[in-house]
C-alpha cells in the first residue's frame, strides 16, 4: 500500500512537470507559442507583423504552428485566413466573425448589426426600420448527405414584424427554413419559381431551443426538428426532397418583414452551428 501511494504521488509529481504552457488571452487560453491578437483570440506573431500598419483587405500570409502556409488578408491589424473550411462548425468563441467560413448578408453591416461575442453570434435588429435583414451566409457549400445542420437559437423579440431565421439552401430552386416570429416557429419549404410553403407551430423557446434540418436518406425527406438540449429531437415537419443535399449553403438571419419594422425588436442570438455528413461527423 505504501509503495502504491508513493507511485501515485510520483506520477502526479511527474505530470505536474509536464503541464502545457499557455498564453492567457482575453477570451481564450492559447498555446505558449502564440500571442493575443488584440480582439480576444490567438495568433502567431507573423499574423500581426504582416498587417502592422496595413489597411483591411491587404493580402498577407503566415505559417501556422504546424508550418502550414496560409494565404489571407488583413483584418483589424491581423492576418486572417480566407480559406473556406472543409467542414462547417462554429461555436463563435473568439469575438470575430470567421471570414473564411462566413460572409455578411449586408456587407455594410448596418442598420442591422452582426457581431460575435464570446460564445455566441448576435444580430442587433434596428428599431423602427422595416423590411431589412442581416446575418451570415456560409461562403462554401457543404455536403449534408445523410447528415444535418443544427443550431442553438435564442430568437429576437417575438413582436409582429420581427423574425429570426435559420436556412439550408440546396440550390437556387430548393431550400428549407426554420423561422421564429409572432410566437410561432414557421417550417418553410422554398421551391422553384419563388413558391413558399409554410407550416406554423406554437413556439416554445425552452422546448425548441435547438433547431435542426436533417436529411433522412431512407425516407428521402428533410426533417425539420427541435430539441431542448441537443439530445432529444422532435420532428415538426417532414418534407419530400427532390434532390440530394450535396452542396448546401447555411444562412443565419435576423430582421423585420413589415414596413414599420419593430419598436423593440431586440437581438437574435445563435450560439453554435454545425453541419454533419459522412465526411464531417
Amino acid at each position: 500500500m505504501r509503495k502504491l501511494t508513493a507511485a501515485i504521488v510520483a506520477t502526479f509529481g511527474l505530470a505536474s512537470c509536464f503541464q502545457a504552457q499557455i498564453t492567457q488571452c482575453e477570451d481564450v487560453n492559447c498555446p505558449q507559442e502564440m500571442i493575443c491578437d488584440g480582439v480576444g483570440g490567438c495568433a502567431v506573431p507573423e499574423q500581426l507583423s504582416q498587417c502592422d500598419g496595413q489597411s483591411d483587405g491587404t493580402a498577407c500570409g503566415y505559417s501556422t504552428l504546424l508550418n502550414v502556409r496560409i494565404d489571407g488578408a488583413c483584418e483589424t491589424g491581423v492576418c486572417r485566413s480566407r480559406e473556406i473550411p472543409a467542414c462547417l462548425f462554429d461555436q463563435f468563441l473568439d469575438s470575430r466573425v470567421d471570414a473564411g467560413m462566413w460572409e455578411l448578408w449586408l456587407p455594410a453591416n448596418e442598420p442591422v448589426v452582426v457581431s460575435e461575442e464570446p460564445g455566441r453570434l448576435s444580430i442587433q435588429i434596428a428599431p423602427n426600420v422595416g423590411r431589412i435583414y442581416n446575418g451570415l451566409q456560409s461562403r462554401g457549400r457543404y455536403d449534408m448527405l445523410g447528415g444535418n445542420a443544427s443550431v442553438d437559437v435564442v430568437p429576437a423579440n417575438q413582436e409582429v414584424g420581427v423574425e429570426t431565421s435559420f436556412a439550408v439552401e440546396i440550390d437556387s430552386a430548393l431550400g428549407f427554413e426554420m423561422s421564429a416570429y409572432a410566437n410561432r416557429l414557421h417550417l418553410i419549404v422554398h421551391s422553384s419559381g419563388g413558391v413558399t410553403n409554410s407550416i406554423p407551430v406554437e413556439f416554445d423557446p425552452v422546448a425548441m431551443r435547438w433547431w435542426r434540418i436533417r436529411h433522412d436518406t431512407a425516407a428521402g425527406t428533410m426533417e425539420m426538428e427541435t430539441s431542448p438540449d441537443n439530445n432529444t429531437w422532435t420532428s415538426r415537419r417532414s418534407a419530400a426532397l427532390a434532390r440530394p443535399p450535396t452542396a448546401v449553403i447555411i444562412t443565419l438571419l435576423g430582421g423585420t418583414y413589415v414596413d414599420r419594422g419593430g419598436s423593440n425588436p431586440g437581438v437574435a442570438y445563435f450560439h453554435r452551428v454545425k453541419v454533419t455528413s459522412g465526411a464531417c461527423p
